[in-house]
């Protein structure tokens, strides 16, 4: 018994001193135990196993550890020893005094000093968890008020645009209408007429204005630079303008109407500038001598003969109404055309190219024809639209070809 006591200070000397050793046997009966913690003198003739009911199923397994083993730990263990009270860590391994000497089962019981830790930590992690449930909720409460406000916007921008809508493409018939009444009265001083709108949105920012008087007709095409309502509000202004103007001027003198056009109060008083996108050719036509005279500003024309003969007609004017050449004038044979096109043809981007459609292209097009104006008019539009493909059409185009008389 002696011995064995030396052999349980040999085996604590190991260890923290406040943990309780004990050594058992291969029976589980108490060998020397220091009762640290608790007293297992009644142990000595009875296995331990069976005071702690916990174990009993487990002996077998703790019993048959061999020194070469890993120990059995059990932590944290909130149980009664013996009637003492507390939580205990258990640790269960087999101890080899020395050479000669069967192993012996060794038992460590430890406060755990750690459990409080542990409790805590538990606690800490259990209120985080609910802080952070807390948060999830607040979070899905926001989420919710953001998702209900934001149906609320689009549901309200679904309605403006559908209003939107509705007047865009009331403004986009408006245009139409006034257009085909300007062509239409275009068709009945000429031999024939071709003619497409084709705006880049609903309503083009391109007009056509046409005045006869007597013999003499002029014929306005423009290009401005808006979108929507301020686009048809800026045509219907100028072309309005264009009928006071005429009045104090001849019909023939293209080069007057261009002048006061850039000058017009009545335009800066509509809060209308002309600016460097404007683009406009005044056409006049005197039917008896068959004089064709053309101004313009940044817009060319295409003037074909009737013998075939073609001229470029080039911009007479700057963008400020200053005159950079002399306004074209022409002897004209019946059976000629001239052909004006808005330069959103020309600049606009090819799907399958990824180039601009170019003047070139459009002058193999343009090639005197046994068909209709308008027949020519609807193909060149088709080829515009093979061209660009799915590309958006990045301006207003608009075409405009007449057959003189």
């Amino acid at each position: 018994m002696e011995q064995a006591k030396q052999y349980l200070l040999q085996y604590k000397d190991l260890h923290q001193p406040q943990i309780q050793f004990v050594l058992l046997n291969t029976e589980g009966h108490v060998v020397a135990s220091d009762d640290a913690i608790v007293s297992l003198k009644d142990y000595q003739t009875r296995s331990v196993f069976g005071a702690l009911s916990f174990f009993e199923h487990l002996a077998p397994i703790i019993q048959a550890l061999q020194p070469q083993d890993q120990p059995i730990v059990f932590p944290r263990l909130e149980i009664s020893i013996l009637g003492t009270e507390g939580v205990f860590d258990f640790i269960f391994e087999a101890f080899s005094p020395q050479e000669g000497v069967p192993p012996l089962l060794a038992w460590r019981i430890e406060q755990s000093q750690y459990h409080n830790q542990y409790l805590y930590k538990v606690q800490q992690e259990r209120n985080e968890s609910l802080i952070g449930n807390d948060q999830v909720q607040q979070e899905r409460k926001r989420v919710k008020k953001l998702q209900a406000a934001f149906e609320q916007i689009q549901t309200q921008y679904q309605r403006v645009q559908s209003r939107r809508s509705h007047s865009s493409r009331y403004l986009y018939e408006l245009q139409q209408f006034l257009f085909t009444q300007q062509i239409q009265g275009v068709r009945a001083f000429f031999q024939d007429c071709g003619a497409v709108l084709s705006p880049k949105d609903e309503v083009s920012a391109d007009f056509v204005w046409f005045y006869p008087q007597g013999r003499h007709i002029c014929v306005v095409f423009g290009d401005m630079s808006g979108i929507e309502a301020e686009a048809l509000y800026q045509t219907m202004v100028i072309q309005r303008t264009l009928g006071d103007l005429i009045n104090s001027h001849t019909p023939n003198d293209c080069e007057g109407l261009l002048s006061a056009l850039i000058a017009s109060e009545t335009l800066k008083q509509a809060d209308i500038a002309l600016d460097r996108f404007f683009k406009v050719a005044v056409l006049s036509l005197d039917l008896q001598t068959q004089v064709l005279r053309y101004a313009a500003i940044k817009q060319d024309a295409l003037f074909v003969q009737a013998d075939g003969a073609v001229h470029q007609l080039s911009p007479t004017h700057n963008h400020q109404g200053q005159l950079l050449e002399q306004a074209v004038s022409l002897q004209y044979q019946s059976g000629a055309q001239i052909y004006l096109l808005s330069d959103g043809y020309s600049q606009q981007i090819g799907e399958s190219s990824n180039t601009k459609w170019g003047e070139k292209r459009i002058q193999q097009l343009l090639q005197p024809s046994a068909a209709s104006l308008q027949t020519q008019a609807q193909a060149f539009q088709k080829a515009f639209d093979e061209w660009r493909g799915s590309y958006p059409q990045t301006d207003d185009a608009t075409f405009l070809a007449l057959k003189l008389a």
